[in-house]
Order: structure tokens, then C-alpha cells, then sequence
């Protein structure tokens, strides 16, 4: 039995690792576009029918993924949670920002309203408290965590407290 349940937790840890993996490659690739390119795509008018026949895209469908990928990013950020607490994962591992990030980014793109915006930043915000709390225990019991993981836990929340704060202000 104990044995199953360290094969669960071994395999856990082998899928966010994969995710983590998999995440950091496709950022990797991802070159910023030049200034002058972002200002334009801001200003752009929303794509139409062409001479090609391109269709407008379904922004319904488009919402309803992202609704999808924040459920994922909630396991995600869940799994990770579960894993920092069991001690095979460090907390300043790069998976843990790359899905907050993913997850504010996401909400603005599922057509998220204000007040949903502030609430899901806001539980984001008082589950790094809680991951804070913990590294900090973990570091002090001298357990897998260490001064560096509380101060990388505690950055990601100072930067998750921001975003709310702007996003307040809007």
C-alpha cells in the first residue's frame, strides 16, 4: 500500500515536471516582438473576412478554451501545491510562476469580468501566503526548503499583489 501510494506520488511529480518542462520550451521560443510591432497590434482592428474567405474568429469558442486551460492551470497549480508540501518540489522551482502567470493572462483572455479578475488574483494572492507559510516551516525544520525558496515564493507573491492592485485600479 505505502508502496502504491509513493508510485502516485513519483508519477505526480514526473507530470509536472513534463508540464513544467514542456512550458518552459514553448516560452523559451517565444520571441518578443519589437516595439513598434506591440503598439500596432494593439491598435489593430479586429481581423475580418478577406478576399481569402479567412473568417472572423469564434471568440465564444476561443473564451471556452480558456475557461478549459484555467481548470488545467488550477491542477496544475494544485499538483505543485501538493508536491512543495510533500518536499519534491522546490518552491523556486520555474513552474510555479510560469502557471500564476498563465492563469492571470488566461482569466483576460476567457473574458473574464473585473470583480472575477480581483477574486481569482485574490486567491492566487492567499495561496502564496499559504506557500510562503509553508517554505518558511520547511525551511526552519530544515526540510527541503531553503532561504531561497521562501524568498522566491515570497517575490511571486509581492508581484501577484500588484497585479491586483492595478487591476483594482482599472
Amino acid at each position: 500500500m505505502m508502496w502504491l501510494a509513493r508510485l502516485r506520488l513519483l508519477v505526480a511529480a514526473a507530470v509536472a515536471l513534463i508540464l513544467a518542462t514542456a512550458g518552459v520550451a514553448v516560452q523559451g521560443r517565444q520571441q518578443p516582438a519589437p516595439e513598434g510591432a506591440r503598439e500596432q497590434a494593439k491598435t489593430a482592428p479586429p481581423p475580418t473576412a478577406g478576399a481569402g474567405g479567412a473568417a472572423v474568429p469564434d471568440l465564444a469558442a476561443n473564451r471556452a478554451l480558456a475557461r478549459e486551460q484555467l481548470a488545467l492551470i488550477d491542477q496544475a497549480l494544485e499538483l505543485l501545491h501538493q508536491m512543495s508540501q510533500a518536499g519534491s518540489s522546490k518552491f523556486a522551482a520555474p513552474s510555479f510562476s510560469l502557471w500564476g502567470r498563465r492563469r492571470v493572462e488566461t482569466l483576460h483572455r476567457a473574458g473574464a469580468g473585473k470583480a472575477e479578475i480581483v477574486a481569482g488574483l485574490e486567491k492566487y494572492v492567499n495561496s502564496l501566503k499559504e506557500e510562503e507559510a509553508i517554505a518558511e516551516r520547511l525551511r526552519q525544520g530544515r526540510r527541503g526548503s531553503t532561504l531561497l525558496d521562501v524568498y522566491d515564493v515570497r517575490f511571486r507573491r509581492m508581484e501577484a499583489e500588484i497585479w491586483l492592485n492595478e487591476e483594482k485600479a482599472r
